[in-house]
């Protein structure tokens, strides 16, 4: 069941609150009209009936990206299927030479990474508080917290979590 929402309930617009809204000319608007999109027309004012004046305007856009996409000569279709070529040779080399892994697998050594961070970070209040225990001054606090914050930040740098060739295989 569609939910109706402020986007897609049965409406309509004038030329001028369309064009302000997509950003377009009222003169296009009217070439859209001529083109099929879905309006009506009061004497001389034109409303654009919504959501299918969007809905249209949409894949209007779409068809003419796709357009624009196409290559206009056979030359330059054949520069792009090589391009496209060497860039998989590209692709099957680097896998070849384990230059490549899945996404899956970095956002799982991500994860571990960041895991582990947050364990150090979220046992730092209580391991400072023992730290500073019996501490008299700042100065003294403060030497005796800093090797705990330089463990943290040798986690944060360990190359431990970059895989290396044979765990990217």
């Amino acid at each position: 069941m569609t939910e109706i929402s402020e986007r897609n309930v049965a409406s309509e617009m004038t030329k001028r609150e369309f064009a302000t809204v997509f950003g377009i000319s009222e003169k296009q608007i009217e070439r859209f009209c001529q083109q099929g999109m879905p309006h009506k027309k009061e004497g001389r004012a034109v409303r654009i009936m919504m959501p299918g004046g969007r809905v249209w305007y949409h894949a209007h856009l779409v068809e003419k990206g796709r357009r624009e996409a196409m290559p206009s000569t056979i030359d330059e279709a054949r520069e792009r299927r090589e391009a496209a070529s060497a860039s998989l040779e590209e692709l099957r080399l680097a896998k070849e030479m384990n230059r490549t892994m899945l996404v899956s697998d970095g956002e799982r050594w991500f994860a571990e990474a960041c895991s582990r961070v947050r364990a150090k970070l979220l046992a730092f209040p209580p391991r400072c508080a023992g730290a500073a225990f019996g501490a008299t001054t700042i100065q003294e606090c403060q030497a005796k917290i800093e090797p705990l914050v330089v463990e943290m930040m040798e986690e944060l740098a360990k190359a431990d979590d970059v895989p290396d060739e044979d765990r990217a295989a």
